[in-house]
């Protein structure tokens, strides 16, 4: 019995090679083709990532900006209210001085040239005083009514309408009082107290 020839291994083909570790490899360039493409996608998510990093931290920084800006904003809207809150405590104590005739307050308030001004009547600052102590009117209450207050540099202008009530009287009076406060120091002054009907 004849043994039929042995078979001939495939030929290599043309455009392929075999590698030391046995692997196979296209002669075309198309694993090198392949690991490039894979470097330049690396390298492209890469550079997204640098300019995502970038945005978000222009953005923490704009929103970190704003809070401070804020929180500045914030400071100085107390600083600027604080003043008129002080003046209007200041004439709110002021009336009760003049209720309950506290010359030694009132001293101290009233500014060395103060000028007080009623209708038909102007008063300096020691007859203001002696019309406090020794005058006939007396206030059973004072209440404000209005206020509207400007304050400029070291000025301070306050204009308020009053209601005054008077011990054996039913009917109040309602009149418009004009107060100017002037800062010496870490004090304010009345520098001007007018008092005028409606």
């Amino acid at each position: 019995m004849t043994l039929p020839p042995p078979l001939n291994p495939l030929p290599p083909s043309h455009n392929s090679s075999i590698s030391n570790n046995g692997s196979r490899f296209g002669n075309d360039g198309t694993f090198c083709r392949g690991v490039s493409s894979t470097f330049a996608f690396i390298s492209l998510i890469h550079n997204k990532m640098k300019k995502l990093t970038w945005f978000f931290g222009t953005l923490c920084i704009l929103f970190l900006s704003f809070c401070y800006s804020l929180g500045n904003a914030k400071i100085e809207r107390e600083t600027v209210s604080y003043p008129k809150d002080e003046i209007l405590a200041l004439s709110k104590k002021k009336w009760k001085w003049i209720i309950d005739r506290q010359i030694d307050s009132l001293q101290v308030l009233f500014d060395e040239n103060i000028v007080s001004r009623q209708p038909e009547i102007r008063m300096d600052k020691a007859g203001h005083l002696d019309v406090i102590k020794n005058g006939n009117i007396r206030y059973k209450q004072i209440s404000v009514l209005e206020t509207d207050i400007q304050i400029i540099d070291n000025i301070s202008t306050l204009l308020t309408k009053v209601e005054f009530n008077f011990p054996g009287r039913k009917r109040a009076e309602i009149k418009y009082v004009t107060e100017v406060f002037k800062k010496s120091g870490d004090d304010w002054k009345l520098i001007l107290f007018q008092i005028n009907p409606i």
